[in-house]
């Protein structure tokens, strides 16, 4: 039911209609304060002081809300909700925890801590060898420090 301070009820024979700024808010839902931020937005149209145009500042409205961002990333796009979102990292970190599963059984990729292990073994495998050759000292020095070098190497350096 319409108020009397509401303004006339739109009879759309296509002749402007003029409605109070109550009357639109009251439309379109929103708040009198909204209204008249839309309206120094451009986005509804006043006729005078707490007038406005009735289609006009329905259609734009609706014009606005269409073009407006659906979500809080500012993107258009279906899906982008926070449950979307949230499902395909948690997808993705899945296939990447698959695909490293898929790595090791291949045998493409290995654990450091094993390279550290087997770079400990070498090296106590072949020091007394190397210690108790018939090298030169100075050849058993450089065995000896490319081993040491092994073992201390930092295994991101290997990429």
């Amino acid at each position: 039911m319409s108020k009397s301070g509401d303004g006339p009820k739109p009879d759309f024979t296509g002749e402007e209609q003029v409605i109070s700024g109550k009357g639109l808010a009251k439309a379109l839902d929103v708040t009198p304060q909204y209204i008249a931020q839309l309206a120094n937005e451009g986005i509804v149209f006043r006729k005078a002081p707490g007038k406005y145009q009735l289609f006009e500042s329905v259609n734009s409205y609706v014009r606005y809300l269409r073009s407006a961002p659906k979500n809080q990333w500012g993107s258009k796009d279906e899906g982008q909700t926070d449950f979307e979102r949230e499902r395909l990292r948690r997808t993705k970190e899945e296939a990447d925890k698959l695909e490293l599963l898929n790595a090791k059984t291949r045998r493409d990729l290995v654990e450091s801590d094993l390279v550290v292990k087997l770079l400990q073994k070498l090296e106590a495998e072949l020091k007394v060898p190397i210690l108790n050759s018939s090298l030169p000292d100075v050849d058993k020095d450089k065995l000896l420090g490319v081993l040491l070098r092994a073992k201390e190497m930092d295994l991101s350096e290997l990429e």
